[in-house]
């Protein structure tokens, strides 16, 4: 669907139609998602060809929440931010919802980064914890001393050797997975997401996205059928 925009001169703004919210613009992605995946527990909404797995609405559902408990546990809060730097194993979809869960933005880079792009982006927002492909481990940790951070850094997938995993947050918990209920945000224009631009004239630049536009701009576009409306992938 394509609506008429209009440029505003004076202010420099482009406009589009104004259309009602699909949702109360004041909660959080993460509401939404967790209430839409208790709708068809048994539907199938990942499939990754490459590690064989399938995921049905509620693995993801016990997945997303097991990592959004584990994040409280470790006093992540919605004042810090997650870095990611993976492709899309069958993982990312869970951590990516359980911080949502937690209203924790997440800020993804993509693997391709070298070293200085990664220290460029991560610069500002300082990731508290992060979450990377094992192959990227080491470039993410000269990454983190560059910046002089102290964050916590998990493999995604070819784990290492004395190095914290992604398992080591999705020890089952049934009663916490059960009762576990998403943490409000104080406000729809609260960041969900910082993205990073391409980068192909100059360094990549952030930009952070709200938990409302991601509602109204994003959801939107999907058609809700039988409770089901994800398409997911690490690209943007």
């Amino acid at each position: 669907m394509v609506y008429k925009t209009s440029f505003n001169a004076h202010t420099k703004i482009w406009s589009g139609k104004k259309v009602n919210p699909i949702y109360n613009p004041e909660v959080s992605l993460g509401q939404i998602i967790h209430r839409t995946l208790q709708v068809n527990p048994n539907n199938v909404i990942q499939i990754n060809h490459t590690e064989n797995v399938s995921l049905t609405s509620n693995n993801v559902f016990k997945l997303s929440s097991r990592i959004a408990l584990s994040l409280m546990k470790k006093n992540i809060t919605q004042s810090d931010v997650v870095g990611i730097i993976a492709t899309n194993t069958s993982t990312v979809m869970p951590l990516c919802f359980g911080c949502l869960f937690v209203g924790v933005p997440i800020h993804p880079l993509d693997v391709h980064f070298n070293k200085e792009s990664i220290v460029h982006s991560w610069r500002k927002t300082k990731p508290k914890i992060i979450f990377a492909e094992g192959n990227m481990y080491n470039i993410v940790k000269e990454a983190v001393e560059v910046l002089q951070l102290n964050s916590l850094i998990f493999t995604l997938n070819d784990h290492l050797e004395n190095v914290q995993s992604i398992d080591d947050l999705l020890t089952p918990n049934e009663n916490d997975e059960n009762t576990f209920q998403p943490v409000a945000i104080k406000s729809g224009n609260e960041t969900a997401a910082i993205f990073c631009s391409s980068g192909t004239t100059g360094l990549p630049k952030a930009v952070c996205v709200s938990h409302r536009s991601l509602l109204e701009n994003t959801l939107r576009l999907f058609a809700v059928i039988h409770g089901i409306f994800f398409e997911f992938g690490t690209s943007v």
